[in-house]
């Protein structure tokens, strides 16, 4: 058996089914949607003790507190309970031998020869960087650039023999396409229909995705959308628009590729660390996350940086172990991909860098061959996003707006939290480009307490997040299972099978949601969504292991097979089923979807009310849908002619409050139809929609 228990090691484990016990009745008092009567008064009490932290919590201090001290003792109890006797069924034993000395082998004229060609190619697009270039040869040199450097690589490593994945690796092969085509059956599901409705900021990423596919001319590594995001974001997005069309469902397309691509680099990379059990696990609960679904399928490039990541990541393991430059060099490349999506992708070198830290001081003898190694992930990383960065501070361009405009010392946030004179009480405002950064102590001791609260509490807890199409906490379904996950890798931080997930988790809670403005924030917090589900998945299997006490492993792993499968379709029913409840559309988005769905020559009529002036359709002027749209006002409605509007097929729209008088006009000119009341949030009516019927056709 896995779980060895002995008599010194009962107590142990009696401690881990009360730390279960206890993460289990956390879970419970954070689902309460009001403070029990017993607690009134402590509610009180602690509301005017906490006040300064402003946790605007969806429930009392009196719920979250008590939630949260029984969530961190049961993670206390689980990582004690976890440290010498509780081992994942099926965990590899991960080790990293120093590599036999060998005689150096000189630089052969050839490998020479590919360096500098590939310094040349990357000095031509810095040029054309710095001079805001556009010249079609900017991205082909790069990747030349890349492709030289690693073909010098590879003779480097053939010269020193290294090995490769053996077959072992492709036996895995074949399942992972088969999990990875029902993944993309999932994550394209509907995927132009939920959500039906468009989240404002997306507006701009659609504008430039679909300017560079129609052949605007742009640097690739200059900033695009709000002048924050990179321009190669933003290619990758306009390529799915160029294959298939300008339509919803192409733009969306780039997000699902991105996000649903990881999970082949997530499946090696857990697989390698924490066994098969927990690496197809991990794979099903991403997949089927709501956090995921969320930014997988809408024209953010929020969920971009996954795939690079993760692959960076799960290279520069295998490069360790081989002790392959190839492997640490294409593993920089990854990372470097990662910084070219988004802000938060710059965390891929931030981990790889702890990585090498990490051996560097816990393992002595490897300290040798991880200055070539490192040297190599660097220079990876440098060719890679360095026309970027470089480019963008040699050009004088704003790369870190963005940085400063998510600092929790913002004097935006800071004036939305406290006021404006308590930011200036011992300094003046500094301005840094076009953000204003305030410097006081003690608020930011409170800033920093209430980041770390909202943040914690939004894993496990719903409510703390409401954009971006998200339906429960960020930890999803699983979140008992992910707390426990936690706890078992912290107790185990010496070991880099553990400490590298929570390094991840930790690193990517406080810098993209804790020190953030207004925390929790989602669309900065995607790098941890695959930590999230391996966490989730180590839970699951050490529950399964636990059981292993008292039922044979063959029903034990059948429990763990069971919790995931169960976790997947709770997962998938929250995002399908529940959010498109809570994120109703608007009448504008309404009306969008619904010119999507018409024939070519169709038209749609909008009776603009005095509650809607200047109304208009941004998705009909945006995208080239053949529908002809109409607007008219209310007070026209009497001497309209909508037979002449409407032609032989068209929608009409209005607001709720001219329905009756609307209504009544169409069937007078039009005859009978079909009318439909759309809802938004609250239940409140938004819009009225009128369907004449067809010539011919039956009665609505």
């Amino acid at each position: 058996m896995d779980i060895e228990i002995s008599a010194t090691h009962s107590r142990r484990y009696a401690l881990l089914v009360v730390g279960w016990l206890l993460l289990a009745g956390g879970m419970a008092i954070l689902a309460l949607d009001n403070v029990p009567s017993p607690l009134e008064p402590f509610d009180i009490w602690l509301q005017l003790r906490l006040a300064a932290l402003h946790v605007d919590a969806p429930m009392g201090p009196g719920v979250w507190l008590p939630g949260l001290l029984s969530l961190l003792i049961g993670m206390i109890l689980i990582a004690w309970a976890g440290r010498g006797s509780l081992r994942l069924p099926g965990a590899p034993v991960f080790s990293i031998q120093p590599p036999p000395a060998m005689a150096r082998a000189l630089l052969s004229y050839r490998r020479v020869g590919l360096l500098l060609l590939s310094v040349l190619f990357w000095e031509l697009v810095m040029f054309a960087v710095i001079t805001d270039s556009t010249h079609r040869a900017v991205l082909p040199l790069w990747l030349a650039a890349i492709t030289a450097q690693a073909v010098c690589w590879r003779l480097a490593d053939r010269d020193r023999e290294v090995s490769f994945p053996s077959a072992r690796w492709s036996r895995s092969i074949w399942p992972l396409l088969l999990a990875l085509s029902l993944a993309f059956g999932v994550t394209l599901y509907r995927l132009g229909d939920v959500p039906n409705n468009m989240w404002r900021d997306e507006r701009a990423f659609w504008t430039w995705a679909r300017d560079l596919a129609y052949g605007l001319p742009a640097n690739p590594f200059d900033l695009g959308v709000y002048g924050a995001f990179p321009v190669t974001s933003s290619l990758f997005q306009s390529l799915w628009i160029r294959l298939f069309g300008p339509t919803v469902w192409s733009w969306r397309l780039g997000s699902v590729v991105a996000g649903t691509l990881t999970i082949v680099p997530l499946f090696f990379l857990t697989r390698r660390l924490l066994g098969r059990r927990v690496a197809w696990s991990a794979v099903v609960l991403m997949v089927s996350m709501p956090f995921f679904l969320a930014y997988a399928r809408i024209g953010y490039n929020s969920i971009q940086p996954l795939l690079p990541l993760t692959a960076g990541l799960w290279l520069l393991v295998e490069s360790l172990r081989k002790q392959s430059r190839l492997l640490a060099y294409l593993s920089g490349v990854a990372c470097g991909m990662a910084s070219l999506t988004y802000m938060n992708g710059h965390i891929g070198l931030i981990l790889a860098v702890l990585t090498v830290l990490f051996f560097f001081f816990t393992r002595p003898p490897l300290r040798r061959s991880l200055l070539p190694l490192t040297a190599c992930l660097l220079m990876g990383w440098l060719l890679t996003a360095g026309p970027l960065v470089l480019g963008s501070v040699l050009g004088g361009k704003p790369v870190a707006m963005k940085v400063w405009e998510s600092f929790f010392g913002s004097a935006f946030y800071g004036e939305r939290v406290f006021s404006a004179d308590a930011l200036t009480r011992l300094y003046p405002l500094w301005r840094i480009g076009p953000h204003q950064i305030f410097f006081e102590p003690r608020l930011y001791g409170l800033l920093l307490g209430r980041g770390l609260l909202r943040t914690a509490l939004s894993l496990v807890a719903d409510g703390f997040f409401t954009k971006h199409y998200l339906v429960g906490p960020f930890a999803g379904p699983g979140a008992i299972f992910c707390l426990a996950g936690l706890a078992w890798t912290l107790s185990r931080c010496r070991r880099w099978p553990a400490a590298l997930w929570a390094t991840w988790t930790l690193s990517c809670l406080l810098l993209f949601s804790a020190l953030n403005t207004f925390p929790p924030r989602g669309a900065h917090l995607t790098p941890i969504i695959p930590v999230l589900a391996v966490l989730s998945a180590i839970g699951v299997w050490l529950l399964s292991g636990s059981l292993r006490w008292v039922t044979s492993a063959r029903r034990a792993d059948w429990v763990g097979v069971a919790l995931t499968v169960i976790l997947a379709l709770l997962g998938l029913r929250s995002y399908f089923v529940v959010m498109p409840r809570r994120y109703p559309p608007n009448l504008e988005d309404v009306i969008f979807w619904r010119a999507q769905e018409m024939e070519t020559g169709s038209n749609l009529v909008f009776v603009e009310g005095d509650s809607s002036p200047g109304f208009s359709v941004w998705g009909i002027e945006h995208f080239d849908l053949g529908v002809t749209y109409h607007s008219v006002p209310a007070e026209r409605v009497q001497s309209a002619d909508f037979r002449a509007l409407c032609g032989s097929d068209c929608h009409v729209f209005c607001l709720p409050e001219d329905a009756q008088v609307v209504l009544e006009r169409l069937r007078a000119q039009l005859g009978a139809g079909a009318v439909r009341a759309h809802f938004g949030p609250g239940g409140r009516v938004v819009g009225v929609e009128f369907a004449p019927q067809p010539a011919g056709g039956n009665p609505p």
